[in-house]
């Protein structure tokens, strides 16, 4: 799919990593297997050979079966010149040796922006690699009856405050 937005002309994609249990950062959204591979197990205890046995593409589509499990360094390695890519970590503190590793070990053309719901995997990130660009990640805001509502100022200024580029 990224491979894919880019050819037809996108500016950046954003892809959700975790860490497998041998280390490997893969690019995955859930924090489990199941609804897309079909294999009831969390990312963190399998290797990165047992999740590449997953079909991650049949629950999809037809289309799609056979598509495999792929790493970050996989997809930063054909990331376009003047094109970005941005990484939202899906896990915790823990996991930013292991993304800021993959980043610098793989040559990219393009660039890498950071994302993250947490505030203190983006300042872990900052503390070793201050030059990515980071972005806090906020889940909508709904009121009592559902009906959506805006972010108060307050985040705003915090993420300004830690340096976050957005």
């Amino acid at each position: 799919a990224v491979r894919l937005a880019f050819q037809e002309g996108a500016d950046a994609c954003e892809i959700d990593v975790r860490r497998s249990k041998d280390g490997a950062i893969v690019v995955f959204h859930d924090e489990d297997t199941n609804r897309i591979g079909g294999r009831n197990s969390l990312v963190a205890e399998q290797t990165l050979a047992e999740l590449r046995e997953l079909d991650i593409g049949g629950w999809k589509s037809a289309r799609y079966a056979g598509e495999r499990i792929v790493t970050l360094a996989e997809i930063i390695s054909f990331v376009p010149a003047g094109k970005t890519l941005f990484v939202e970590i899906k896990d915790g503190v823990e996991v930013v040796p292991n993304v800021l590793q993959a980043i610098e070990n793989t040559p990219t053309k393009g660039r890498i922006a950071i994302e993250s719901f947490s505030a203190e995997v983006l300042e872990a990130v900052a503390k070793v690699a201050p030059s990515l660009p980071l972005h806090m990640t906020l889940a909508a805001q709904k009121d009592s009856e559902g009906r959506p509502i805006g972010f108060p100022a307050s985040l705003a200024r915090r993420a300004k405050e830690l340096g976050f580029d957005g």
